[in-house]
């Protein structure tokens, strides 16, 4: 049986219909003008935008807003004048200058096969200052009864730079906080058989040890398949692998500090990889499928375990030597 990892199929429905919308919307030009959004977008939302910048450019201020949602349209009328909003809420230097807009992401509020519920982020970098990196200022377009429109935060631009900036640093701290921990977890590999006889299971057991002073949360539907270990003979080949690829569900799992989970137990060795031959072998899990980090705090509504941020770094067990004997040596 094939086991489905919910995240992973999500992310790979969205892949396939993002190309397909792509692709199919390709090809198309505006008014004889190089698009500047992407050219894999309706021509309608690259006009949109040519005529946004253009009255940016401009200074019709009250035409800009004829291109904006309704939303955005409300907060410009609270304001002193359509000028004082839009010099407040959005970076007008950088949007007229801008040779490009290219997207960022795609989303769809609906039906992800109707084109008219395709909703379309773009991301433009704003000047660095004295950020370490640069901000990104993020804006939509979609469709409204069948006239694209421009969104984005009604906020002062100052106010979303701000919380950026904190957003950024907070994940670097993040990130640097998980690197600390994951320096004292550790992986163990155990062999489980007494023998290993060529032809019968070769059965492990990895566990995960957390000597952290922290709380971690970890996701190890992967661990068990598709070949997770490191195994070569004695001649320092790598054996063989055989089987087929698994897809799985899964979800993460908390290991408090100064705990040890198992990850899997009585995998055979032998259902993955080519272990037909006599020998000395040396076995290592190689850190595939693990994914650790820091847990997100608890929100009310949210009864399952979330993670704060991760690393890309992978934590290998020990390595074990197994010597594999034919069925008659035993």
């Amino acid at each position: 049986m094939v086991l489905v990892n919910k995240r992973w199929l999500s992310w790979a429905i969205r892949t396939a219909i993002s190309a397909i919308a792509i692709c199919g919307l390709a090809g198309q030009n505006v008014s004889g003008k190089d698009p500047v959004g992407s050219p894999g977008l309706p021509p309608e939302e690259n006009v949109l935008i040519l005529q946004f910048q253009q009255t940016l450019k401009n200074q019709q201020w009250d035409k800009a807003l004829e291109f904006c949602s309704d939303r955005v349209r409300k907060a410009a009328a609270a304001n002193q004048s359509p000028e004082v909003f839009l010099r407040k809420t959005i970076p007008i230097a950088e949007l007229v200058d801008a040779k490009s807009f290219p997207e960022c992401g795609l989303s769809w509020r609906g039906n992800p096969v109707d084109s008219s519920s395709l909703v379309v982020t773009h991301c433009l970098a704003l000047p660095a200052n004295l950020e370490a990196e640069a901000i990104q200022w993020r804006w939509k377009t979609s469709q409204v009864n069948h006239q694209w429109v421009i969104d984005f935060e009604v906020l002062p631009l100052c106010e979303v730079i701000e919380r950026v900036s904190k957003e950024k640093a907070a994940l670097r701290h993040c990130q640097a906080a998980t690197e600390l921990a994951l320096a004292k977890v550790k992986v163990r590999l155990s062999g489980l058989n007494q023998k290993y006889i060529a032809g019968q299971p070769m059965l492990f057991r990895l566990e995960i040890v957390n000597e952290s002073d922290s709380d971690l949360v970890y996701d190890s539907q992967q661990v068990a398949v598709n070949w997770p270990l490191n195994v070569v003979d004695s001649d320092g080949k790598t054996v063989e692998c055989i089987g087929s690829c698994s897809q799985t569900f899964g979800s993460y799992r908390r290991i408090k500090a100064g705990e040890t989970n198992v990850l899997f137990d009585s995998l055979n060795l032998a259902s993955q990889y080519d272990m037909h031959k006599p020998g000395r072998y040396t076995v290592q899990y190689c850190g595939r499928g693990l994914e650790i980090g820091l847990p997100r705090p608890p929100e009310a509504g949210i009864g399952y375990e979330r993670q704060a941020c991760s690393s890309l770094k992978k934590v290998l067990s020990n390595p074990i030597t197994i010597d594999v004997t034919n069925a008659a040596e035993k």
